[in-house]
Parts: C-alpha cells; structure tokens; sequence
C-alpha cells in the first residue's frame, strides 16, 4: 500500500472548530480499518486520504470462515490487531488531551 490517510472522528462545532479531530495518521504499510475484528462490525471512526492512497481490501467473511477452522490463525491475527487496537487507544487519548487541554 502506499499513501496517508488521516483517522478522524466528527465533532459539533462547539467542541472543534474543524468539525473533526484527528485520531490518527495511517501511513503505507499500516493497517486502517480494525472494525471487523469484534461485533458490531461497524465503522467508529472516518478515514480521509490525505494524498493519493493505494489500499489492500481483505476478504473478512473468508478470514472469519478460516478462524472458525483454525484456531491457531485465529489468536495470532487477533493478537496483533489486539496491540494495534491499543496503540490507537492510547494515540486517541493522547491527541483528545491535546486537543483539550491547548
């Protein structure tokens, strides 16, 4: 993949005077789109290419099918969107306190 696309989270404008605040920046080689590993399955935040972007659609029905036979594939893919899903957290924190506090 190539490219950035800004992870952004929409705000009434009397919280931001943007409109939205950025969570995150997905840069190439990263993951964007961490939705489908636990129910709902729905989307929490917007994504904005920030210059020409070139993604990696994966087929999540097939990699829910292939966890259901192998548990193993199942607990290392999870273990690593795991720690990604933490690293946004704390990136998420961190920008809200930034975003609040100047």
């Amino acid at each position: 993949t190539q490219g950035r696309v800004s992870v952004e989270v929409s705000t009434p404008d009397d919280i931001s005077d943007q409109g939205v605040i950025v969570i995150d920046q997905v840069e190439a080689g990263s993951v964007l789109g961490v939705s489908w590993t636990s129910a709902p399955y729905q989307w929490a935040f917007d994504g904005r290419a920030l210059e020409d972007t070139e993604v990696i659609v994966v087929d999540v029905a097939c990699i829910r099918r292939r966890f259901a036979g192998d548990r193993e594939f199942e607990r290392e893919l999870n273990q690593r969107f795991f720690a990604l899903l933490g690293h946004r957290l704390q990136e998420t924190r961190r920008r809200l306190l930034a975003e609040f506090t100047d």
